[in-house]
């Protein structure tokens, strides 16, 4: 039996940036992308450089702790409507993403390699991030003409086989695990090789409702427990309904997933999203092993009063129900015509007996506290017993406002969020938050 203490009686810690309760860490001047033997530039010839990272994760082969890796997303792609339809534009259709390994020194970051996945069989083949032959979700590449700038559709890039949508890295000694979104899918590859060795996906080894979730909002969040079990938080809720889809986008329910790799064995729960938002803004960017059942959790995203927030959340596993089901929108209710999304929040869970996962704040609003100018905090590791470490999503430097203007060239961010950073960021006492008797 485990007693959460100390997080229920936390009162915010004052955090300006750069004092000891958070610390921002800008990048070093990162590598510029090439297609083709050319630097990939936006429109304003600014130099797209790597960046989209998406992980963080620390490597347990540095006793001292202070070894990171990252891994980025599936490249630079721009977001265009047309028809009806949901087409990304990729400017370097060619890149392949990159684990970074890096080393913090104080406050210096120090980048030391960028290394790259291989898929099963094909020791030459890299990863990309282009929509998936194996995996597909519907969406349409068009590259962009170099001479303009502006989307080309002739003809539309094929669907990849080797395509992956990477948002999720924990490291053991010998191998490796990812979480993607496009299946959403768990993989594990191999440490030496950097191969990839195994996939789960909806139906093959996952949940099959999973493969109902929103496009581009899969498996967002991955941890790797102390005894070697991945457990994977989707973005999102999924877009998974018997009734009208409509009613179903503000859910607060979203998906976590226990995954044992030794053995096959998949567990599912609920958890609840903060009522602050709606369901359509929810967004869970990473979560982190304290232990087997509590977990360091982001949530942001945009709440009711209009604002934008950032939260650091204590989730506990202990007492949640197993919710898997092998049919395709997983358990349903109200005999047969609600799937668990339709439930909607807290009251309709325990309507049918069902315990989410508990949650309790850490740090609530830490983006705008610190100063931290991110948008997308999409990893988290905990550096040392009291110093969690986030690292931002950049989109590569794309301004996005740009961006969804609809003309499908890529602009620059030119402002601090357009930069990749780290966020040191001060926390209570791991090891006095967890007492067991």
């Amino acid at each position: 039996m485990r007693r959460l203490v100390l997080l229920l009686a936390i009162s915010f810690l004052p955090a300006v940036s750069g004092d000891r309760n958070c610390q921002i860490i800008e990048f070093p001047e990162l590598p510029s992308l090439t297609s083709g033997g050319d630097t990939v530039r936006f429109l304003g010839h600014a130099p797209v450089r790597e960046g989209g990272w998406s992980a963080l994760t620390r490597d347990p082969l540095d006793p001292t702790g202070r070894t990171l890796w990252a891994v980025n997303d599936r490249g630079l792609n721009i977001p265009l409507e047309s028809g009806g339809r949901e087409i990304k534009v990729f400017p370097a259709p060619a890149y392949h993403q990159k684990l970074m390994k890096l080393h913090l020194d104080g406050s210096q970051l120090h980048i030391q390699s960028f290394d790259s996945l291989t898929m099963p069989g094909k020791p030459t083949r890299h990863v990309d991030g282009l929509p998936s032959s194996r995996l597909p979700n519907g969406e349409i590449a068009w590259r962009q003409d170099p001479r303009t700038g502006r989307p080309d559709s002739s003809p539309p890039i094929p669907p990849s086989p080797y395509g992956l949508d990477i948002e999720g890295l924990r490291l053991g000694t010998k191998i490796g695990y990812l979480s993607e979104e496009y299946g959403p899918s768990l993989l594990e590859f191999d440490r030496a090789t950097l191969r990839i060795l195994r996939q789960w996906s909806p139906g093959k080894g996952l949940p099959p409702v999973l493969a109902t979730r929103r496009p581009n909002h899969g498996f967002e969040g991955l941890a790797l427990t102390p005894s070697g079990r991945l457990v994977g938080l989707m973005e999102s809720p999924l877009w998974n309904w018997v009734g009208k889809r409509k009613k179903t986008r503000d859910s607060r329910i979203v998906r976590m997933v226990r995954l044992d790799p030794r053995t096959g064995k998949v567990e599912e729960f609920a958890l609840l999203s903060d009522p602050r938002r709606e369901g359509r803004h929810v967004k869970y960017g990473d979560l982190v092993a304290l232990d087997e059942q509590c977990f360091l959790v982001v949530e942001h995203g945009k709440l009711l009063d209009g604002t934008v927030s950032m939260d650091l959340w204590l989730v506990d596993l202990t007492g949640a129900t197993d919710i898997t089901s092998p049919l395709p929108q997983g358990r349903l209710f109200h005999q047969g015509r609600k799937t668990l999304e339709e439930l909607m929040d807290s009251a309709g869970l325990a309507s049918h007996s069902i315990q989410s996962a508990r949650k309790t704040i850490v740090r609530a609003d830490f983006g705008r506290q610190c100063g931290w100018p991110a948008l997308k905090p999409e990893g988290i590791e905990i550096l040392d017993d009291s110093t969690a470490v986030l690292i931002n999503d950049n989109d590569f430097g794309l301004d996005r406002t740009e961006s969804s203007s609809g003309d499908g060239i890529p602009h620059a961010d030119t402002g601090p969020s357009g930069r990749s950073s780290l966020l040191l960021l001060s926390i209570p006492s791991v090891r006095e938050t967890l007492i067991r008797p």
